[in-house]
């Protein structure tokens, strides 16, 4: 129900309606009614023609004359990005060795090679990803500057926030008493954290299973039953956590892009509940994200409104405000300057993609003032290009979805499940598409009939 907050147009909560409070009572109602009134509501929502669904719009807004604008901006890596980079791809390289000469060491089986390489590679995604979106973040921020001179506001997106990671460094700095400033917020942690966790250093030896009468490996253990660690694999392994102390890389991007706007000016719209600001003396202060009065679970909601107001013309959305966000320069907002969408990152998959453009740019949320302007970054760098090339293929498979449905009766950007006749009264819709005849059943009610 939270997810319903923008959408006022409804008509289903406010002065006139049987939920005069608002939306907050809205939803507390509804909920305490538990599925049964959420059933209602949408029972209702069909009868008056306001259940439908919307995607985002290819097309020219009748108003304005414009089109909404895709175009790729490729960030060319400078050399100390490029060395950077390298010296990265070096560093995973010889974790890999290490782990390979530190399983001989143990005499770990395929079992522990297994656990250790699979935490490994997803570790090594993970690590790339960030770096190289922590890259881009120069890019962006021209972009995002020459937009709003332009007299235009900026929804920057991305997928991670790196949340987690940093709330275990400043538990762990604040108590070993140490200072924020001399933490280290960069993707170095996280190859840091995986040699320190899951580095093999168990000693295995070689025994005979009695069920199979196969060879396998089991841990080695002392006199108090604890598993025996390798001095040579340990060896290894502070060698390596060594070598990584001289790797240089950038902070969190979004920590970059918050304190590079300064957080008055940015509306943070993710999961995050609290953040790293550092001020113009290089202090740093680990703060909670919602501002004082506001309650943590709506401070999503509460910086979307200071964006829609104008106080706020920079607006940064993770996946945790991919749904029940409006960002759209509507004539229902004080901040009806257009749009430029700078995707930083793109999602793991296309319709979590077009989700996120959605944000700003639908049809089915009323009038528009502009179209949106979308530049999606890329690096370089192949294993972007490769992620990339893949998003981009099934998002472009989207629309031929939707214009081919489009010549079936179905329409690209509303499929209606109810609509009225001609004298303002129900009439049935007919549809040609089987997936939506089988999904939408024959319903019959007091406000009418639809399928």
């Amino acid at each position: 129900m939270r997810n319903m907050a923008y959408m006022t147009r409804l008509g289903l909560w406010g002065i006139g309606t049987s939920f005069p409070g608002g939306f907050q009572e809205f939803m507390q109602e509804i909920e305490s009614g538990g599925v049964g009134a959420m059933e209602m509501v949408s029972r209702d929502m069909k009868a008056l023609g306001m259940y439908l669904s919307g995607s985002i719009s290819f097309g020219v807004c009748p108003k304005s004359g414009k089109a909404v604008e895709y175009r790729e901006r490729i960030h060319q890596l400078t050399p100390q990005q490029r060395e950077m980079y390298n010296r990265a791809a070096d560093a995973w390289q010889s974790v890999l060795r290490n782990i390979d000469a530190a399983l001989e060491a143990t005499n770990g089986g395929p079992r522990a090679r297994a656990v250790a390489l699979n935490k490994f590679w997803g570790d090594h995604q993970r690590f790339f990803r960030q770096v190289i979106c922590a890259f881009k973040v120069p890019s962006v921020i021209a972009e995002t500057e020459a937009a709003l001179s332009d007299g235009k506001s900026v929804v920057i997106s991305l997928v991670g926030t790196g949340e987690a990671r940093t709330k275990e460094q400043v538990a762990k700095a604040t108590a070993n008493g140490g200072m924020l400033e001399d933490l280290d917020f960069s993707p170095r942690e996280v190859i840091a954290a995986m040699v320190d966790r899951r580095f093999p250093t168990t000693l295995y030896q070689d025994v005979t299973d009695p069920g199979t009468g196969k060879t396998i490996q089991v841990p080695v253990r002392d006199s108090k039953g604890n598993p025996v660690q390798s001095k040579e694999a340990l060896r290894m392994k502070q060698e390596v956590i060594d070598g990584l102390s001289a790797l240089e890389l950038p902070e969190n991007p979004l920590d970059q892009l918050v304190n590079h706007f300064r957080e008055r000016n940015v509306a943070e719209l993710t999961g995050r509940t609290r953040r790293l600001i550092r001020d113009s003396r290089g202090h740093v202060e680990y703060k909670k994200r919602n501002p004082e009065g506001v309650a943590m679970h709506r401070t999503n909601v509460h910086e979307m409104e200071q964006f829609q107001l104008g106080k706020k013309r920079v607006a940064i959305i993770s996946d945790a405000a991919a749904m029940g966000i409006s960002l759209h320069a509507s004539n229902r907002a004080e901040n009806r300057q257009r749009r430029v969408h700078v995707t930083l990152e793109l999602g793991w998959s296309a319709d979590k993609q077009m989700q996120t453009f959605g944000r700003q740019d639908r049809r089915v949320d009323g009038p528009s003032i502009d179209p949106n302007n979308t530049a999606i970054y890329a690096c370089d760098r192949r294993r972007q290009t490769r992620r990339d090339s893949a998003v981009g293929n099934l998002s472009r498979k989207l629309p031929q979805i939707c214009h081919k449905r489009n010549a079936a009766g179905l329409s690209a950007n509303r499929t209606w499940c109810f609509c009225l006749g001609k004298s303002g009264e129900p009439s049935r819709t007919r549809t040609c598409d089987p997936l939506v005849k089988r999904a939408l059943k024959p319903i019959t009610t007091s406000h009418g009939f639809y399928d």
